[in-house]
């Protein structure tokens, strides 16, 4: 049979095939007041703008079982919109056109899906799109693949027009998937996009999902804009191509991960990727591991802030930080959590211009050569001095194999060490090193070390280069190394209530109240010694 209007009263069909061979004109369409319900159906459209199904001004579609197939450009498998409703269980959806979505709800258009099946290989088509306000989408048990991609000119994900979707929520759109897997393979593709365009900001809700990626540019999951909001549970993220990101927030998002593992595989592929002021992204028990290059488990940008508890990073390549934040404003808070670095020069936890980092129970260890536990770095950017830093450490631990428990490379800033922090330090230049300062393009530093009940530190402080200013204070804590200092540097030590074992080069004044002991193990040299 050829297409089918429904405007009113009900249409039930079983075993039937229609097909649309013309521009505009769907294989059935349903509106007003009617309902169509078709069992084991079969509906194609071969020309453009021709969606299979139609449901439109309160058309009502119930379909079980059956295929599904469009080819022309902006013909959709499932269409609803203007509270037109469409129920599907059972079906497959095959689309090939550009733009050709397999289920696409607009705006106050509602779609529910359940144990379908949907390909699309079109530039543009998306697997599930809910587009506008009141736009709603419902599944569970569903198979997504799209391999549609951008042309091969587009260089970053920000101009990826081409790129196909697994599921995109724009423009006050909404949806919620159980139990599915998204696989996007064309270029810059991403599993799942939540996106604001205008003041109305779009939903997603997630739980029992896998998401995978296999193409260059992808990512993952990405949320952008200050009204969107995704909350993910129980889920898995893996990516397989380099700069390939797990999960990106952006421009304001607000966005929640529970129990939420991400893979990524190739180089520049961040586990967690979150800029912009007001964009929040919150984290409970989620697993997070990266393989290649210069792929961070977390890293945080332009004021956004990130929040973790019970997380877990692990990363392996080399220059793959941990956790790493950036620029005045930006605010990561750790809670519970193990980070782990295996590659060269990858610190735990690193900080520069401006960034806060928190971290509370937290087991930090750096494996690789040049990797601190804890790097805090300064120096000019774009040619200007860059902002002072501040990193607290509550409890838990810090360990390097080859490099020192924290480096100060020409910082600025404040690190606060407290409440039985476990510190095992790695050789740096043959000695074990506590901490390390130095220069950075010939920046020296300008850093406050605060100390508060930690007993059994071990290894060198020290200070290399010039110009530096560095203050460290101990409280109620004990230290067993030497304070190696190069002339003509500023170098401050305060001990109160605390025990200290080693000796002093080039100290400017050592400070002993009249409850702590300075244990001086070889000749020593400081411009001043109180003891008080």
């Amino acid at each position: 049979p050829s297409s089918l209007v429904v405007s009113s009263g009900t249409c039930n069909e079983s075993g039937v095939q229609r097909k649309s061979s013309t521009d505009n004109t769907p294989a059935v369409s349903v509106g007003e007041d009617g309902e169509y319900i078709g069992n084991n159906v079969n509906f194609s459209t071969s020309n453009a703008q021709s969606s299979a199904v139609h449901s439109y001004n309160g058309g009502r579609v119930n379909l079980t079982a059956g295929l599904i197939i469009t080819q022309g450009l902006r013909s959709f498998g499932l269409r609803a919109l203007d509270s037109g409703t469409i129920q599907a269980t059972g079906i497959t959806i095959e689309t090939s056109g550009g733009e050709g979505q397999g289920a696409l709800a607009g705006a106050n258009g509602k779609i529910t899906l359940d144990q379908v099946n949907i390909t699309t290989t079109g530039q543009r088509g998306d697997g599930l799109a809910a587009v506008g306000s009141g736009a709603i989408i419902f599944g569970s048990n569903l198979q997504i693949s799209t391999s549609g991609q951008s042309p091969p000119e587009v260089e970053d994900k920000d101009s990826a027009d081409g790129a196909s979707y697994g599921a995109l929520a724009r423009d006050g759109g909404s949806i919620t998937l159980e139990r599915s897997v998204i696989e996007t393979r064309g270029r810059a593709g991403i599993g799942i996009y939540v996106i604001q365009e205008g003041k109305e900001g779009s939903t997603f809700y997630g739980n029992g999902l896998k998401i995978y990626t296999y193409s260059t540019l992808s990512a993952g999951v990405v949320v952008e804009g200050s009204s969107s909001q995704l909350n993910l549970t129980a889920s898995e993220i893996q990516t397989a191509e380099r700069e390939a990101v797990g999960f990106w927030a952006y421009n304001g998002a607000q966005a929640s991960l529970a129990n939420v593992q991400i893979n990524t595989i190739e180089s520049l592929a961040d586990g967690i990727l979150a800029h912009d002021a007001g964009t929040q992204v919150r984290l409970t028990g989620v697993d997070i591991q990266t393989r290649g290059q210069f792929s961070y488990g977390i890293y945080a940008t332009g004021a956004s802030t990130v929040s973790a508890s019970g997380l877990s990073v692990r990363t392996t390549g080399n220059a793959s930080r941990g956790v790493a934040v950036v620029d005045s404003g930006t605010t990561v808070t750790i809670e519970n959590a193990t980070i782990t670095t295996a590659g060269v020069d990858a610190p735990g936890l690193f900080a520069w211009d401006g960034a806060t980092i928190d971290a509370t129970n937290a087991s930090v260890a750096a494996a690789g050569a040049n990797s601190a536990a804890i790097h805090m770095r300064g120096g000019l950017r774009n040619g200007t001095l860059t902002a002072p830093v501040q990193v607290s450490v509550t409890g838990g631990s810090l360990s390097a194999s080859q490099g020192p428990i924290v480096l100060a490379d020409g910082a600025r800033g404040v690190l606060t060490l407290s409440d039985s922090v476990v510190l095992s330090p790695g050789t740096v230049d043959g000695q074990l090193t506590f901490v390390r300062v130095t220069e950075a393009g010939g920046t020296p530093s300008d850093f406050t070390l605060s100390v508060d009940r930690v007993a059994g530190i071990v290894g060198a402080f020290s200070v290399t280069g010039s110009g530096h200013t560095v203050d460290a204070a101990f409280n109620r804590s004990s230290w067993t190394g030497d304070l190696v200092v190069d002339p003509a540097n500023t170098v401050n030590v305060a001990l109160a209530r605390s025990w200290w074992s080693g000796q002093a080069t080039n100290a400017t004044s050592i400070s002993v109240d009249q409850s702590s002991t300075w244990r001086i193990t070889g000749s020593s040299t400081a411009g001043t010694v109180t003891n008080a």
